[in-house]
C-alpha cells in the first residue's frame, strides 16, 4: 500500500534589529536555511514564507534662514 508521509518542519528565525540581521533555522536538523539582512520581517504563519521589508527613513533636509537647503 502506499503510504502518505507529512513533514511537518518547524522554523524559527532569530533577528537583530541593532545590526539589522536575521537567519532563520529549520528546527529539525538546525541548519541555517537563510541569512542576511533586513531593517523590517515578516513571517507568514499559514505557510513556510517570509517577507524581508528594507528601508531607511528619509534625511531630513533643513533649511536655513535664507532658504538655502543644507
Amino acid at each position: 500500500k502506499d503510504k502518505l508521509y507529512l513533514f511537518v518542519y518547524l522554523y524559527v528565525a532569530i533577528i537583530w534589529p541593532d545590526i539589522p540581521s536575521y537567519a532563520i533555522y529549520k528546527t529539525s536538523d538546525w541548519l541555517v536555511v537563510d541569512s542576511g539582512t533586513g531593517k523590517l520581517f515578516s513571517w507568514n504563519t499559514c505557510h513556510d514564507r517570509y517577507a524581508l521589508i528594507e528601508g531607511a527613513l528619509p534625511t531630513r533636509m533643513t533649511l536655513d534662514s535664507e532658504g538655502w537647503f543644507f
